[in-house]
């Protein structure tokens, strides 16, 4: 990947408008979680929030976003409801996962940034860092960030000697100048490039335990 020093890419995306309020053009929330030694996928719909970086000033900046827990999907329809059910994520008492921004760290040569959000999942609130990297794709700007949790710190299943502990989080989200954009519908999601992964790897009447 090509590297860029840190005052020419701060001056890129002040050249190109990315400061103040953003919105979301499009975005993918997926996971990742061993269970019987397979790497099982899964997503969630309709992230939502409100977005305002800045890459000059991090302490104006500030990232405050919302996941329905109810849209998670891992393309089997029983497992999906079952996760829903209150050992799992609870979704009837504990509708939406947020993830709100305490600060940002500096930019690196190539490009990345480092955010230090609270998770909130199933009435739990846990500190986390994200690593995440920020460009520009025509009139919009992709984000991309990734960040690996404990599924027990927030009280989502139990101890399992099938299921693993750890969940690997990816995030993707196509951004636009909120003040030059016209109100759209609800943010499209970006297409797994797994769309049949899960039903070729699991039978539709497995169930994670």
């Amino acid at each position: 990947m090509r590297k860029y020093s840190f005052s020419i890419l701060f001056l890129f995306f002040v050249a190109n408008g990315f400061a103040g309020n953003q919105e979301i053009k499009s975005s993918s929330v997926r996971f990742e979680i061993k269970n019987a030694g397979i790497t099982v996928e899964g997503s969630f719909d309709g992230l939502s929030g409100q977005i305002n970086f800045d890459p000059l000033n991090y302490a104006k900046s500030a990232v405050d976003l919302q996941l329905p827990s109810a849209s998670i999907n891992t393309g089997i329809g029983s497992r999906d409801n079952h996760l829903r059910k209150v050992a799992y994520f609870d979704v009837e008492n504990f509708p939406s996962i947020r993830m709100k921004s305490k600060f940002f760290g500096k930019a690196s040569e190539d490009g990345a940034f480092r955010g230090y959000f609270t998770l909130t999942l199933k009435g739990v609130s846990k500190e986390i860092t994200m690593p995440f990297t920020c460009f520009k794709e025509g009139d919009a700007y992709r984000v991309k960030g990734d960040f690996i949790i404990n599924r027990r710190d927030f009280g989502v299943g139990g101890k399992s000697l099938i299921m693993g502990d750890e969940v690997h989080v990816f995030i993707e989200v196509m951004l636009s100048d909120a003040s030059k954009s016209k109100k759209n519908p609800s943010p499209k999601p970006i297409r797994s490039k797994y769309p049949q992964r899960l039903e070729a790897i699991l039978p539709s009447s497995t169930v994670i335990h």
